[in-house]
């Protein structure tokens, strides 16, 4: 149909930001996401989470420095930047995204590659948002609105909250939700 539009969903790119393999299927799919968007009228990209499969936090054992980096957020951020400027994108976050191993603590470098102004098309779509495990306001919980193009014109709102998001962060986002602006 001329008059659909398109919003791209990618579930678990864990397994393709590691660089010793797999690491070219992630450039393929966000290529083809570019290349295909005027094609389908991708007017919107949603990736589920997970967008590690290890945060790597530095470590205080100094014998242990194996497990110092965040190659995989270089990673992911790199493929990312082929949609920076050229589509919106929601970015949730996964267990793997948080910690050393699976979440077993609330830091992650997704803040580092990820600050609220790194893609202005996706800038231009948040609303609001909420504070991390750290007190800061990230993507991490965030909610955004667009509206879809024409004639659908219908309005999205779509909450992202962090993987075990707390109590707080669902009364946020219940707030968000309730709003009669949206």
């Amino acid at each position: 149909n001329p008059q659909s539009w398109s919003m791209v969903v990618v579930p678990d790119v864990q397994g393709y930001t590691k660089l010793k393999r797999n690491y070219g299927i992630l450039e393929i799919m966000l290529a083809w996401i570019v290349d295909c968007r005027e094609r389908l009228n991708i007017n919107q990209v949603l990736f589920t989470g997970d967008l590690t499969n290890r945060n790597d936090l530095p470590v205080v054992e100094p014998d242990r420095n194996d497990l110092i980096s965040d190659e995989q957020w270089k990673a992911f951020s790199r493929a990312a930047e082929r949609l920076d400027g050229e589509l919106p994108y929601i970015l949730c976050t996964g267990n793997h995204d948080y910690g050393n191993r699976s979440a077993e603590n609330r830091r992650s470098f997704f803040n580092k590659f990820f600050p609220t102004d790194r893609n202005p098309l996706t800038r231009r779509q948040l609303i609001a948002c909420d504070l991390n495990a750290f007190g800061l306001a990230t993507l991490e919980n965030a909610a955004y609105e667009f509206t879809a193009p024409h004639p659908d014109n219908r309005k999205f709102l779509v909450i992202s909250l962090q993987f075990a998001p707390t109590d707080n962060n669902l009364k946020w986002a219940k707030k968000i939700a309730d709003n009669p602006r949206f």
